[in-house]
């Protein structure tokens, strides 16, 4: 074990049309806080309202810049100040439009994001539309009903306040977030009070691999591994985090924790690790080694182990109650056949004295 992960030493899906997306019920799982976090309240009308009441509005509040259009809990559209204005200025405008109801004026391209989801999605889902969007407000949904509007300012601001706090955190090698968000991210899970998954990785015979190889081509691996992480988990919005050395962490929202994920990413891991060997090494299969005992053996090629906690939804329990059974299941996971041990928290609170989960 490497870091201080365990503590110091003591004794709805997308819709294409209208380019509105919806990020399903991801909870911030990555480097940054829950939409939520961010959530205003803003003048809301019905797809009904007479568009001379939204000529008042705008009117009347000179900081409004966009208005939500909801129908029995529904967002189906949205009423921006500078279309409208236009709009309403027109030669025939305001004599055209004042008495319609506003679904003739409002515009049906916008963009949602569920409350639970991380703001990095939301970042990410405005710089996928800058080019079709006027970003004045991403709408937020909660279970596919309307809860509020995010200013995109404000998200800018807090995600840039985000990645200096996680830039002071990060590993230096990877450039990962290191045990303070990593430790701050499952308290995070675990006050929201929902099932997730802790899935520990480590690689294995590194220390005979840097031994031979040196500690350059060592790092070379490390960073390799995190790149194969951040592409298989981070991309579908999952935390990544880089304990230290040779250890990882990845958080899973839910209590599925992705072994179809897993077994993938070994297998590009196994077909991949090879470029790092030389020649003979490969035809091998294995090296030469000096063991902790000071003899010298034969070490298989590098793999890695996974050791996972699945926790319940509204388990009580902190970051430490968790690091540690981590850390139980790590030996566990090495000696299995499939590299992978898989446990629930509360049957390893259970059997606090057994060696098997």
């Amino acid at each position: 074990m490497q870091g201080y992960f365990i503590g110091r030493p003591e004794f709805e899906p997308f819709q294409l049309e209208s380019l509105q997306l919806r990020i399903a019920d991801e909870v911030a799982v990555d480097r940054f806080d829950a939409v939520s976090s961010l959530l205003e309240d803003t003048t809301v009308i019905t797809s009904q309202r007479r568009v001379a009441d939204i000529l008042d509005y705008f009117k009347q509040n000179k900081r409004l810049l966009s208005i939500p259009v909801v129908d029995e809990g529904k967002v189906v559209g949205i009423v921006r100040r500078g279309h409208f204005m236009e709009t309403m200025s027109s030669a025939f405008g305001r004599a055209l439009f004042s008495n319609k109801p506003a679904q003739a004026i409002m515009q049906r391209n916008f963009l949602t994001i569920d409350a639970e989801a991380p703001l990095e999605k939301a970042s990410a889902l405005l710089t996928e539309h800058e080019d079709t969007i006027e970003h004045q407000v991403l709408l937020v949904t909660r279970q596919h009903q309307y809860a509020g509007v995010i200013p995109v300012p404000s998200l800018l601001r807090r995600i840039t306040e985000s990645k200096i706090q996680n830039a002071r955190y990060a590993n230096p090698l990877t450039l990962l977030p290191g045990n303070v968000p990593i430790n701050q991210h499952i308290d995070q899970q675990i006050s929201q009070e929902h099932a997730f998954c802790v899935l520990y990785f480590d690689l294995n015979y590194f220390k005979p691999f840097n031994d031979e190889y040196g500690y350059q081509q060592g790092d070379a691996v490390i960073q390799w591994f995190a790149s194969l992480l951040e592409r298989q988990y981070a991309s579908l919005g999952h935390f990544v985090g880089h304990v230290g050395g040779d250890d990882f962490i990845v958080v899973v929202t839910g209590d599925d924790y992705l072994d179809a994920v897993q077994q993938e990413l070994r297998q590009h891991f196994q077909c991949d690790v090879k470029s790092f060997y030389r020649e003979q090494h490969i035809v091998d299969n294995f090296m030469l080694g000096r063991a902790r005992n000071g003899r010298y053996q034969k070490f298989p090629l590098l793999d890695f182990s996974l050791a996972v906690v699945t926790v319940a939804a509204n388990t009580a329990a902190s970051h430490q109650d968790i690091s540690i059974a981590a850390a139980r299941l790590k030996s566990q996971a090495k000696r299995a056949s499939n590299g992978v041990a898989v446990c629930h928290f509360a049957d390893l609170i259970l059997s606090q004295n057994s060696a098997q989960c």
